[in-house]
């Protein structure tokens, strides 16, 4: 807007949101899982993460969602980015986070995932990540959480 306009009303946005944690153990590798065909991009590789429920603190649904998913307890949760995405008819807005675990025992416990697998920051450049994900990686390398 160029002008003051005493009568401007903003637009509300409506969107979901869903939260994706690059999820750290102890040796440095970073968790991926394995989505299920009973999801959308089947058989794809993933972070865990997933909706924010309506009144919950997005950090609160990050920690919960690593829990469902794998049954592990994280800590350490660092905001690393933001995107915006595409669900059918609905805008999303994803916070990605960074965290880490004390041990990699993952039990997947959901119908989500099949597979789970612990990779390197190298060895993640040649898995066909998403795009919006691979910006959450380069973040977490930008902020040297990788060292």
């Amino acid at each position: 807007m160029d002008t003051f306009d005493p009568d401007y009303t903003p637009t509300h946005a409506h969107f979901l949101l869903g939260v994706k944690v690059l999820l750290v153990n102890p040796a440095g590798k970073i968790l991926l899982l394995k989505r299920s065909e009973k999801v959308s991009r089947p058989h794809g590789w993933d972070f865990p993460g997933g909706g924010v429920d309506v009144g919950e603190n997005p950090s609160d649904a990050a920690l919960r969602e690593i829990k469902e998913e794998t049954t592990l307890d994280a800590s350490m949760l660092q905001i690393l980015s933001t995107y915006l995405i595409k669900t059918g008819s609905k805008d999303a807005l994803i916070i990605g986070y960074a965290a880490k675990v004390k041990h990699d025992e993952v039990k997947l416990v959901d119908w989500e995932h099949e597979d789970f697998r612990w990779v390197t920051l190298d060895e993640l450049k040649e898995v066909k990540l998403p795009k919006e994900h691979v910006a959450i990686v380069e973040a977490y390398r930008h902020l040297g959480l990788d060292k």
